[in-house]
């Protein structure tokens, strides 16, 4: 879904381990990135998606990795930014 969304993007989250982001979103519903009033809002259009719940929870997640592609452009590997 992302390498379709953003080409330039896709190639930066298979840099980072999955565990670091992927795991942490999927097992907790993104519970720990919202204020409470935002996860609910979140966990009510996950539930009630007609496309399935996966889908759902997949179009939130490449949302946010496309929020922060800026940022993630300019990270090199090692954590640090890029000259």
């Amino acid at each position: 879904m992302l390498r379709r969304r953003s080409f330039i993007t896709w190639p930066l989250p298979r840099q980072v381990d999955p565990q670091f982001y992927a795991f942490r979103w999927i097992t907790l519903l993104l519970s720990q990135e919202f204020a409470l009033p935002d996860t609910m809002r979140i966990w009510d259009t996950i539930l009630s998606d007609e496309h399935g719940r996966t889908d759902c929870l997949l179009r939130i997640c490449t949302a946010l990795i496309l929020n922060v592609r800026e940022t993630l452009l300019h990270v090199s590997t090692d954590g640090r930014g890029r000259t």
